[in-house]
């Protein structure tokens, strides 16, 4: 008898709580928290002179071999260069040069997914050399203060302060390229052998095995990093929905 009596009241109240998440739902005022990484980019440029070839002298190469090294102890992990000329640099002295300059830049540590390549840069004025850019990454990070505090109407629906910062927090922390926040990497490339090596490889695909593939076509071709860019200490917010 009880828990008959009881019976309309436990309906009385599924009904109320159909209602409230019917509301909760339509209101307007309620958004998906997002996740918003506020990330700025400052670059400073050191500029060493070189011939027409790009062969560089020991004094070019000892004073951008102490600008490697301190840039290292200094804490930066993302470095950056660029070929500048006032005439059409030949391949073979772009791959000489380049191969210089990486071979520099291991010395000290840094590695190739760190590494932004800006190409080549020709214009008229132009003195011919290689820009080298330090490169740092300023991460504001998000209030994730106390919420002893009083935090808001909770009547609303609507966005709580600090709403998305501790979600913010962890994202930032989880990437361990900051580089990654400003723009994404640039695709290496990819050479026409290794490509067809590893579609004859992949199973189901027709003719060969994986034994097909040889050493030699694991190679990859083109240069590394992301998007440079000439702008000095530009900034972007990234933004992901959850």
């Amino acid at each position: 008898m009880a828990k008959a009596e009881r019976l309309p009241n436990l309906i009385i109240m599924s009904l109320f709580l159909l209602g409230c998440e019917k509301q909760y739902l339509a209101n307007e005022g309620y958004t998906p928290e997002i996740i918003q990484v506020d990330a700025k980019e400052v670059k400073k440029a050191h500029f060493f002179g070189t011939s027409y070839n790009f062969n560089m002298d020991s004094s070019a190469i000892e004073a951008m071999d102490k600008i490697l090294k301190d840039a290292r102890s200094a804490g930066i992990d993302n470095i950056g260069f660029m070929l500048i000329s006032n005439e059409v640099i030949p391949i073979e002295a772009q791959k000489r040069a380049k191969k210089q300059i990486y071979k520099l830049m291991y010395k000290h540590g840094f590695i190739t997914s760190r590494i932004v390549d800006s190409g080549t840069c020709v214009y008229q004025e132009a003195k011919t050399g290689v820009r080298i850019d330090i490169l740092k990454y300023e991460i504001k990070e998000p209030d994730c203060s106390s919420w002893s505090e009083y935090i808001g109407d909770m009547d609303t629906n609507k966005n709580l302060p600090k709403y998305g910062a501790t979600a913010t927090y962890n994202t930032m922390e989880m990437v361990a390229n900051k580089a990654d926040f400003i723009a994404p990497r640039k695709y290496r490339g990819q050479e026409v052998r290794a490509a067809i090596a590893a579609a004859v490889a992949t199973p189901g695909s027709s003719g060969g095995s994986s034994s097909s593939s040889s050493g030699s076509n694991s190679r990859s071709s083109g240069s590394s990093g992301s998007s440079g860019g000439l702008s000095l200490g530009g900034s972007m917010s990234s933004s992901i929905g959850l």
